[in-house]
């Protein structure tokens, strides 16, 4: 079951929820309340590579992990999520100001 959810794509429902993410969710948080941190760890690695734009997914692996005793690991997830939000943000903004726009306001 969880093979075929690694490998295959991304299915949504109409609302936008990805029905792997709430299975994978589900699972991870059951193993975090029985302290199998390990599991939890694999579990929320698969997620956040089937669904890297989650902010549920990357949440979930860095709680796992400092749930783990791995704070810097957990520090380090949230810091590479927040450094490709801030490249994709300026990115959008050069784009903005390249066609003629002064940066400000919708991109």
């Amino acid at each position: 079951f969880l093979l075929s959810t690694m490998t295959a794509a991304p299915h949504t429902l109409e609302d936008g929820i990805d029905p792997d993410e709430v299975v994978y969710t589900s699972l991870i948080q059951t193993y975090l309340s029985l302290l199998c941190y390990d599991n939890a760890i694999f579990l929320a690695e698969r997620l956040a590579a089937h669904c890297p734009t989650s902010e549920n997914a990357i949440y979930l692996l860095a709680h796992c992990y400092y749930r783990n005793g791995s704070a810097k690991r957990a520090r380090s997830v949230l810091l590479s999520k927040a450094t490709m939000e801030w490249n994709a943000t300026n990115s959008n903004i050069r784009s903005n100001v390249a066609a003629g726009g002064n940066g400000v306001g919708a991109v």
